[in-house]
């Protein structure tokens, strides 16, 4: 598949921001939430976001002409072997040998000392949501008319996702499967109900971004808009509270967060058409190009390095200096890593 530069510019923006978004989570105060930078950065994680790179997800889908059902299990077994390598890397190494801070442990409700290496081990991130929503694009993409399937079964989980939120099962196995359905943080940040709204709405406008991008990214803006009305407008007079928030949101909260989603859609597909080709450019590409090795390394470091950092104890200076010094080495370990991969393909 040729690569569509709209979409890797919209991809890596948010891949660009994701050192400092997660340097932010775990060493700033909470203070510095409520900063100008501290804002910024919600706005880039909450907004567009994690939301946005699963939209692409499955716009990307259906802009490669054939899928085998070997290749996407391999891929999603891969994800999801990513994402429990990623939790044993980021938390159960650096807890064994005593570099993860207790006050960490807190934040993330682990519960006995018996069960920590298994609660660490078995959380759902986006990799394990990514993996698993793999396997949903791909039997939908063989139906016929899938892009009306698709934004059905997108419907469906929109309305659908609180009447599955926390079930229980006494059996170990399907309980687990059952919280990366519809569990919420800490022990699932992307439980597939609601997030599988924002793949299954891909899918649907992969379908007409592959015949037409520029009418598709300018009703997307359109669509967008309306939805971001509405959305707003269903949280203003159903209000309801919700502590997951952002990890699992309600009918409106979803509405709105899609349309933010499909605007931001419309607005890189505008940058790239209009805009020349510049350095910018291709370091979003790469971004984009190398998603899950920044995704894995920066969590790594960041977590590695709490011991030194401190949980939640930086004020906003040292807090940009910090964020800034942590996507750089990102970057820098990524770009040595594709090195010693090219060596190695090489021989």
């Amino acid at each position: 598949m040729n690569r569509i530069l709209s979409l890797d510019l919209a991809r890596g923006f948010t891949v660009l921001f994701i050192p400092a978004i997660h340097t932010g989570m775990l060493y700033s105060r909470l203070s510095v939430h409520h900063t100008a930078l501290g804002q910024l950065l919600i706005a880039i994680a909450e907004g567009p976001g994690g939301q946005l790179l699963m939209l692409l997800m499955g716009v990307s889908f259906t802009l490669k002409p054939h899928h085998s059902t070997r290749s996407v299990l391999i891929k999603s077994v891969g994800l999801l072997a990513a994402g429990y390598g990623l939790n044993i890397l980021k938390f159960v190494v650096p807890y064994s040998i005593g570099l993860l801070p207790d006050e960490v442990l807190g934040e993330l409700e682990v519960i006995g000392e018996e069960a920590m290496v298994k609660q660490l081990t078995g959380m759902g991130d986006i990799l394990h949501f990514a993996g698993l929503t793999l396997l949903v694009l791909h039997g939908l993409y063989w139906c016929k008319r899938f892009q009306w399937g698709a934004l059905a079964g997108a419907l469906g989980v929109m309305v659908f996702s609180p009447f599955v939120w926390d079930l229980h099962s006494d059996v170990p196995a399907l309980n687990y499967m059952l919280g990366l359905a519809g569990g919420g943080p800490p022990s699932v940040f992307f439980p597939l109900f609601p997030w599988l709204v924002y793949p299954l709405v891909g899918l649907g406008v992969g379908y007409y971004f592959r015949q037409n991008q520029r009418d598709t990214a300018l009703l997307c803006g359109m669509i967008g808009t309306l939805l971001v009305i509405s959305g707003l407008l269903g949280t203003y007079y159903f209000p309801a509270e919700n502590p997951a928030g952002f990890y699992r949101t309600r009918v409106p909260d979803t509405i709105w967060h899609l349309g933010i989603v499909l605007q931001v859609f419309c607005g890189w597909y505008l940058v790239a058409a209009h805009i020349k080709d510049n350095h910018f450019f291709h370091l979003l590409t790469y971004s984009s190009r190398n998603i899950t090795l920044i995704y894995m390394i920066q969590w790594i470091m960041i977590c590695w390095m709490l011991p030194v950092m401190g949980f939640r104890k930086m004020d906003v200076t040292l807090s940009a200096f910090v964020m800034v010094v942590m996507t750089v080495n990102t970057y820098l370990l990524t770009y040595c890593l594709q090195l010693i991969k090219q060596r190695y393909e090489s021989k």
